[in-house]
């Protein structure tokens, strides 16, 4: 028996009462099973833990004294307290709010105006507030 014989047979089959049969069961299969593999699936999202992304306080100074000194000081200036040449957050000397010194807000302030902080908590005592871009 060839495969053209073998096809045939298998159309013949497909097209009768039987096959008609068959594709109706396949199909209630199918659908079954992927409804159970959703709804499985969405109760695995539910159920899971959101992702934490924490930073250490000392790693960031760290990677920020790598960057090399702000706004064209030498590396032994010893700056004002607030004012260091690197920190976790930035402020700017005109404005009122202090940004993360990743974020991209914080970018976008001049050199020359830029004030760094180690904490929030000395940002606040300064008097700026936390900026709600980022």
């Amino acid at each position: 028996m060839s495969i053209n014989d073998q096809l045939q047979k298998i159309k013949q089959f497909l097209s009768g009462d039987k096959g008609k049969a068959f594709y109706i069961t396949l199909l209630i299969i199918m659908v079954s099973g992927s409804s159970f593999g959703l709804g499985r699936l969405s109760k695995t999202l539910v159920s899971m833990e959101p992702v934490r992304i924490e930073y250490e306080a000392q790693s960031l100074i760290a990677n920020a004294t790598q960057i090399g000194p702000k706004a064209g000081l030498p590396a032994e200036t010893s700056a004002s307290a607030g004012d260091s040449a690197t920190g976790l957050f930035v402020a700017s000397r005109r404005g009122k709010k202090y940004y993360p010194i990743k974020c991209s807000a914080a970018s976008t302030l001049k050199e020359d105006n830029k004030i760094f902080f180690n904490t929030e908590a000395e940002a606040q005592s300064a008097g700026y507030t936390i900026s709600s871009s980022c």
